[in-house]
């Protein structure tokens, strides 16, 4: 097969393969870093000298001195391009009993400037610092780990020299305990620590003198300086003065605020003077928050549930150093809760049962018998009935722990009342009975779920077979009744004798009792099903289905109930009875 391609087409190709060229040859060049290996210079107090500084530049460059007035550059070494370049440096005789410093800056087209520092000694005897000015920062690393103001100024000398004059919160160290020597050119390392039991402001500043003996000209100044802080942060990390409280499921759902202090001095939070809604503990698992001098404490705020409020409440506190003057401010804000939020009290053991019935077999009063259980809401409306509530009460069925898509009709809840007193707080609360009716039959099982108001009974669930929604699901409250008799097995068959016609059919018998947990020994019967079932007012049934006798035979089953007794004990057979199916 041929392919022909037009002019117009071949202008096109062209400028296809000239674009994806282009973009190919991009996308390979790869930019050469420079190479700059230039460390501070000390140059001696000779009559005049010059030095070659060598390295690599990957794009143009230029170099420039601070100080011309005794080193300068070979103006044919001030400005180059790409390649391996040099700085020729040529200085002149110091004559003075100073030393004399000029900054040599390196600028490489887009990259960072370097900065590189040349000092030249005096002829005579010195005394130098490598900074005139030095910042003690905390090392956590030092002190057992409670960390210290430290750092390490360097001394370059010819002579001996003393320290005339040192803050008295400043204590210092030489490197190996070197000492300098008189006409022996030395470099001493001075390892300086500052005692934050002595500072008297956040920020101190003082100098530090050397010298050699009375001659004062040639004294050597450093000034000194420790600057103590106290930061708040968020959980992420950010500096902020405000920490807004949320609710928090990993603090029983309390409203919390997490703030991290970050600091380099001790510190305090006046807990005496907080408004009644707030609390910030002043311990740490027992431990003081703030033990050393460098820390990272996360400190937690909660909201007291008690005095709950729908509107924003906010508040000022205080991380101080006292002793310092140091003090940062911090706003805590609770955001209010509105008027649509609404909040159960209601409190069941897991164990918890209801009684059977008030009543005995004979009809007289049971003591201590439990029919109803009182609990409270809390909410931000001021309603006076469930008709205006905020949220709805769903009763439904459960089943050995499972919920089951029914409700419970032997359980109901009633609005008590609007509580008065008891609760210092702008909300409301209102109170609830929980109650179950007389209970003639087996063990039976609920759940209370708390929803809104706009929630439907059918909204519950995720399927047919009673599974609930994960929201509703955890947030349900288990419930049960205990039976008429415990271990005994009552229904309404008569005899213990069930009898069909031939056609299918369905009979339901009422059960009086019921152990917690019985089955029978019909399963998958070809003819015949038993099934344990409730009612629309919750009592147990037992439902016997057969179907249709074609077998021109009458056929009969006998039907076991057993009680589970335990994983290690057979279940125990404690009712029989017999179903018959005639044939015409």
């Amino acid at each position: 097969m041929r392919m022909f391609i037009s002019k117009t087409n071949l202008k096109y190709a062209f400028i296809l393969f000239f674009t994806a060229f282009i973009a190919c040859s991009e996308t390979e060049v790869i930019k050469e870093p420079s190479v700059v290996e230039i460390s501070p210079i000390t140059l001696e107090a000779t009559s005049q000298g010059e030095q070659i500084i060598k390295f690599y530049a990957a794009s143009d460059w230029t170099a420039s001195l601070s100080n011309t007035s005794w080193i300068e550059i070979d103006p044919m070494t001030k400005v180059g391009s790409k390649g391996d370049a040099e700085i020729k440096l040529k200085w002149n005789e110091n004559n003075g009993v100073k030393e004399r410093i000029s900054d040599l800056t390196l600028v490489i087209q887009d990259e960072e400037p370097r900065i590189v520092r040349i000092t030249q000694l005096p002829k005579g005897p010195y005394v130098i610092a490598e900074s005139n000015q030095l910042e003690l920062v905390v090392n956590p690393a030092l002190a057992n780990g409670r960390g210290a103001f430290v750092s390490e100024l360097t001394i370059l000398s010819n002579v001996k020299w003393e320290i005339k004059s040192l803050p008295e919160w400043i204590t210092y160290t030489t490197e190996n305990d070197k000492l300098p020597v008189e006409g022996i050119q030395s470099e001493i390392k001075l390892l300086l620590q500052a005692n934050p039991a002595k500072f008297n402001a956040s920020v101190m500043t003082e100098k530090l003198i050397l010298g050699n003996g009375a001659n004062t000209d040639s004294d050597l100044e450093v000034e000194l300086k420790v600057v103590s802080s106290i930061i708040t942060n968020n959980t992420a990390g950010q500096v902020t003065n405000q920490i807004v409280l949320e609710r928090s499921a990993a603090a029983a759902n309390r409203y919390v605020g997490e703030m991290i202090i970050e600091s380099n001095t001790s510190w305090t939070i006046d807990t005496q003077s907080l408004p009644a809604w707030l609390t910030i503990p002043v311990t740490d698992n027992g431990k003081e928050y703030s033990t050393s001098l460098l820390t990272n404490k996360t400190v937690k705020v909660f909201f007291n549930e008690d005095l709950i409020d729908t509107d924003r409440l906010e508040t000022e506190i205080l991380v101080t150093n006292s002793g310092l003057n140091l003090a940062q401010k911090v706003t805590i804000v609770f955001p209010g809760t509105g008027l649509d939020y609404y909040e159960s009290l209601l409190s069941i053991p897991s164990e918890f049962e209801f009684s059977a019935s008030k009543w005995d077999a004979n009809w007289q009063p049971v003591p201590d018998a439990v029919m109803d259980m009182n609990f409270s809401m809390l909410s931000g409306s001021d309603y006076t009935g469930m008709h205006d509530a905020p949220f709805k009460f769903f009763l439904i069925e459960a089943q050995n722990g499972f919920p089951l898509k029914q409700q419970a009709y032997w359980a109901g809840i009633d609005y008590d009342e609007k509580a008065q007193g008891g609760m210092k707080t702008p909300l409301n609360k209102h109170n609830f009975v929980l109650w179950v009716q007389d209970n003639f039959g087996g063990r039976r099982e609920g759940y209370v779920i708390i929803t809104d108001k706009d929630v439907m009974f059918d909204d519950l669930f995720l399927n047919e077979e009673g599974d609930l929604k994960p929201q509703f699901d955890e947030s349900k409250t288990y419930f049960s009744q205990k039976a008429a008799k415990q271990n005994d097995f009552e229904c309404s068959i008569q005899d213990n004798y069930v009898a069909f016609g031939k056609a299918s059919d369905v009979q339901y018998f009422d059960i009086y009792s019921t152990p917690e947990s019985v089955s029978t020994n019909i399963t998958e019967h070809e003819w015949l099903s038993i099934d344990f079932i409730r009612d629309d007012f919750g009592n147990m049934q037992l439902k016997v289905s057969v179907k249709e006798n074609t077998t021109g035979a009458t056929r009969f089953q006998e039907v076991q109930v057993s009680q589970f007794i335990s994983d290690d004990v057979p279940d125990e057979i404690i009712y029989t009875f017999l179903v018959e199916q005639a044939a015409e």
